[in-house]
């Protein structure tokens, strides 16, 4: 079973929104991306697909054999 349908599994995280995954330092690194969904602007109250900027979250998930894991969100900044 690939590590994507592990993580599907144990974290709630879909496959889609991984693009990749690496194995870098002593640790697992997992790259998640949320697709692109309507909002409502806080300014005007309108729905928009606008994304501001994005910017990368670290979160330390669990160890796999003695391997952290580390999730790397990249966190949209909506306008």
């Amino acid at each position: 079973m690939p590590t994507k349908d592990y993580t599907e599994i144990l974290a709630g995280i879909k496959a889609e929104w991984i693009p990749h995954q690496e194995l870098a330092d002593n640790e697992i690194r997992i790259f998640i991306e949320l697709p692109k969904t309507p909002h409502i602007c806080p300014a005007c109250n309108a729905t928009t697909n606008r994304i501001k900027g994005y910017y990368t979250r670290k979160i330390c998930h669990t160890s796999c054999d003695d391997t952290p894991v580390l999730l790397l969100y990249k966190h949209k900044l909506e306008k």
